[in-house]
């Protein structure tokens, strides 16, 4: 697995690198497709040519590993349809195509209800029947890549992840643009004053922390999105964090230590404890 896991890891890479070079839409989708493309056809003859040997190795490859990179590639293909079809001109116009691209694509989540719970809950004890191919009981999903419609390379419910992770994907990059322009803070609607408070750490420290929460689902039972929980870090401390999903990417490809903030937390905090029962 840690071939499949290193394939993955180099596309991130060079996705982000992508984004930072490229100067437009069209380039960048064109050049993260070929390059999703590229990994997903390495992967591809290794399957089908070696196989995995246990099912639970599969399921972990069709459902963490094939079904992302094929979600970054419905996201590229999402972002140059809303490039191609937004308004020109009037901001406000834009505004309300984005808000009802953000309603339509959520519209899949409600299509495949109880598997988007299933997945979104962390559930694990249905994925030898969702991502091996020799479990399936159902039609294949089919979807709008036909180069990967492969009955040696999909299993019943992988096409149908890859779908989920490339609208939320593209989804969170719709609220950036509903958001305020990039520079301004987010405004306290209840006027409540935080006028001590000010992060004086590293940007990338507050974003890791950012995802550590979501991940955890300790906010709204689970339910706050990553913008809900962004914003509030963006009013409460002053500051402004950008582009907090590229950054997020930056920080799964760090090679040593990948939550290092969160270690630091940790460790100071033992220590603290430590210290105080002297």
């Amino acid at each position: 697995m840690k071939y499949y896991f290193d394939l993955l890891t180099d596309l991130e890479t060079k996705l982000i690198q992508i984004e930072k070079e490229a100067t437009s839409v069209y380039i960048r989708t064109e050049s993260s497709m070929k390059a999703c493309s590229e990994c997903i056809g390495l992967m591809r003859t290794k399957v089908v040519d070696q196989g995995f040997g246990y099912s639970k190795n599969e399921a972990v490859f069709f459902k963490s590993i094939k079904a992302k990179i094929v979600g970054y590639m419905f996201f590229y293909g999402n972002l140059l349809e809303l490039e191609r079809h937004k308004p020109e001109g009037c901001h406000k116009n834009q505004q309300r195509f984005y808000e009802n691209q953000m309603a339509y694509f959520k519209e899949y989540f409600l299509k495949h209800r109880e598997f988007y719970d299933y997945y979104r809950l962390g559930h694990t004890h249905r994925d030898i029947e969702f991502f091996n191919r020799d479990k399936n009981k159902e039609p294949r999903n089919l979807q709008s890549i036909p180069a990967l419609l492969d009955v040696n390379f999909s299993t019943s419910h992988d096409m149908i992840l890859a779908r989920i992770l490339g609208n939320t994907r593209t989804i969170e990059w719709l609220k950036r643009k509903v958001v305020p322009q990039k520079g301004r803070i987010v405004e306290n609607k209840k006027n409540i004053q935080y006028k001590s408070l000010k992060w004086t750490g590293n940007k990338v420290d507050l974003i890791e922390l950012v995802y550590a929460l979501h991940s955890a689902e300790v906010i709204k039972g689970g339910n706050a999105d990553i913008k809900e929980i962004a914003d509030i870090f963006q009013q409460v401390f002053k500051i402004d964090l950008g582009d907090y999903y590229r950054t997020y990417l930056e920080i799964r490809s760090r090679k040593i230590k990948p939550v290092k903030f969160l270690e630091l937390l940790k460790n100071n905090l033992e220590r603290k404890m430590i210290q105080a029962d002297a």
